[in-house]
């Protein structure tokens, strides 16, 4: 770990002492009453990580600016639930397909945790899993349209044989809404 990486870490490095890094001198320090004082005349309070992890930080950097984040902790804020920009675990892909936040442990999810939702409502209704060879073909062509009664399996092979010989003058218009 570079001095850099120490400096602006902040992080608890021994719980059960409570020492803290100073971001200074990179000194060890005790913590007393939640308050880092070091030799070099640095003081300041200590506080949680406002990502809620657990971890505790100082409350100014170096340059006496106030904190409330470990380092890349900011951006585990932006997926939960208290972020402002928070849609419900719901988004619309370019391919104008709806991804809801799903569970850690589903086959079809992606590096971020987000499935298809048709293949999430699919699945819940007829209790199922869906192999990897099956995909959920909507009937009326509406790709946001993911009522149980709009949605079919078809093997991969039928599906892309299915839009393959449709030509777009054929299907139906597309109404996109969310």
């Amino acid at each position: 770990m570079t001095s850099s990486a120490l400096r602006t870490a902040a992080v608890l490095v021994d719980k059960s002492k409570g020492t803290l890094l100073c971001p200074e001198c990179n000194v060890l320090n005790l913590v007393r009453d939640s308050r880092l004082q070091c030799h070099c005349k640095f003081i300041a309070n200590i506080i949680d990580c406002a990502c809620e992890c657990g971890l505790k930080l100082h409350n100014i950097d170096k340059r006496g600016r106030s904190k409330s984040f470990i380092v890349g902790h900011r951006v585990r804020l932006m997926i939960r639930p208290k972020c402002p920009r928070w849609k419900g675990g719901r988004k619309k892909t370019t391919g104008r397909y709806i991804k809801v936040k799903h569970e850690p442990y589903h086959p079809r999810k992606d590096d971020r945790g987000y499935v298809f939702e048709h293949v999430v409502v699919y699945e819940d209704y007829y209790h199922c899993c869906i192999l990897s060879w099956i995909e959920v073909h909507h009937l009326n062509y509406d790709r946001s349209d993911n009522r149980v009664e709009n949605l079919v399996l078809l093997a991969k092979s039928e599906h892309t044989r299915l839009h393959k010989t449709l030509s777009y003058e054929e299907m139906p218009t597309l109404s996109i809404s969310i």
